[in-house]
């Protein structure tokens, strides 16, 4: 599963629960903190799920200075799930230690 993928269900998620039951029944806030800690949790891990000093973590980087970011940065936990991002410009370490694009082993 990509970030985008894991960010992209939340959001659905997000979405549907306010469809089905108005605009503010769930906040960004708590839709990301179901997919992660409470994730976590709901598959048996006690110490995970958040950035804690001795527990499990893995940490995704997002690069919001982009147009599908424009004038969402006073919120950037809501932007990664409201802005629209390209699926496409995913990162992959290559072992040389450079940077690949998923677009860039298309050619």
């Amino acid at each position: 599963m990509t970030p985008q993928d894991m960010l992209g269900e939340v959001r659905n998620g997000m979405l549907l629960q306010r469809v089905l039951k108005g605009a503010d029944a769930l906040d960004v806030k708590d839709a990301m903190t179901m997919a992660t800690r409470n994730g976590a949790k709901l598959l048996g891990y006690r110490e995970a799920g958040k950035l804690e000093q001795g527990w499990l973590a893995d940490i995704a980087a997002f690069d919001v200075h982009t147009l599908g970011y424009a004038g969402s940065l006073s919120d950037p936990l809501a932007a990664l799930l409201s802005a629209v991002f390209p699926s496409e410009r995913l990162y992959d370490r290559e072992t040389d230690g450079s940077l690949s694009t998923k677009e860039d082993s298309r050619e």
